[in-house]
């Protein structure tokens, strides 16, 4: 865990780790100069396993994970933020599913939001799924992780700050390869919400990072990369507004994603084709087109026909058929509103 001027919920995240059913760790706590009392926080846990680290100036909070990383002993690196609370047998569900899923290199947990806005936010748990949905906002809470220390060890695989504060959106791309990822289906971590948190403070420089990784990606599955194309996949996958993009910008690129993955299977065709699906039928619905059934309709056909002229003709028709029956309506229902 990295603090940094962490005092005002330091004694909760501390607490919530100390507290935990599973109790065979090392709580390595790395303080990053902190100039406000976290250090006598952190002194006053009079507890063997904590393991209380000082830096001797202020490194950030992905060379102070490093650092952790170096130190650390365990077989597991569990993730912890200075503002969240764990529930109680985090650590013992993810150290049980991790002993039963060797295969797994980073589980993570859904996350309880606590502050300014509540509710749960539920990820994908499957492998294949987390993956892909890598392409749009990431689909790992960094808070919640829990990683595999031999996978770091053996690819030699570390934090980098030159994507901070996406550095961990960064690692998981460059673990892709070595090992499957897993989020255990309940909330485990109390993720809090304020104003003086880092990701809030650092916006733009975590859009820009998270931008080139996924270039980064989408570079990877093979794809020919036009120089709106990262524009187009940002409105459609991420929902970035400040982008605007055509339906047929949409279609063309979505059509190109989809034939580069059958051409070069990076991801499980099924689930990708479904991914494909879904969130072109997501990006028609927030175009307010009112074409609930016929496009949709055309996605499910067959993917061996699914991209050719043919349905691009299809597609095109039904659109405009839509559009021509229903501006008269929508004209016919404001004069009668009238």
């Amino acid at each position: 865990m990295p603090v940094y001027h962490g005092s005002k919920f330091l004694d909760e995240a501390i607490e919530s780790i100390l507290n935990q059913t599973f109790t065979d760790f090392e709580f390595l706590i790395i303080d990053d100069e902190s100039k406000d009392n976290s250090l006598d926080i952190i002194r006053s846990y009079d507890d063997e396993r904590v393991r209380l680290v000082e830096n001797k100036k202020n490194l950030g909070q992905a060379s102070s994970l490093n650092k952790g990383i170096k130190l650390a002993c365990g077989k597991y690196i569990a993730r912890m933020d200075q503002d969240d609370i764990s529930i109680p047998f985090r650590l013992q569900k993810q150290v049980e599913f991790m002993e039963n899923n060797l295969q797994v290199g980073v589980c993570g947990t859904w996350l309880e939001y606590i502050g300014h806005k509540d509710g749960v936010l539920c990820l994908e748990t499957e492998d294949d799924l987390i993956k892909i949905k890598l392409l749009t906002n990431q689909n790992l809470a960094h808070p919640t992780v829990m990683i595999r220390k031999s996978i770091l060890d053996d690819y030699n695989l570390m934090y980098d700050g030159n994507y901070s504060p996406a550095e961990d959106y960064d690692l998981w791309d460059r673990m892709f390869e070595y090992c499957d990822f897993a989020n255990l289906p309940e909330p485990l971590v109390k993720y809090r919400l304020h104003e003086d948190q880092g990701s809030e403070l650092n916006a733009k420089r975590q859009f820009d990072n998270a931008h080139e990784i996924r270039r980064r990606m989408i570079q990877r599955m093979g794809l020919r990369m036009n120089p709106n194309d990262l524009n187009i996949h940002n409105k459609i996958f991420c929902g970035y507004k400040h982008f605007q993009i055509t339906i047929s910008e949409a279609f063309n690129y979505l059509s190109r994603l989809n034939k580069t993955n059958h051409r070069n299977n990076i991801y499980n065709q099924v689930a990708f084709d479904k991914f494909i699906e879904l969130n072109w039928q997501k990006f028609i619905n927030k175009f307010n087109l009112r074409i609930r059934y016929k496009i949709p309709r055309l996605i499910l056909l067959p993917r061996t026909s699914f991209w050719n002229t043919r349905d691009r003709v299809s597609l095109l028709r039904s659109y405009i058929y839509q559009l021509r029956i229903l501006r008269p309506l929508e004209k016919l229902r404001i004069t009668r509103s009238k």
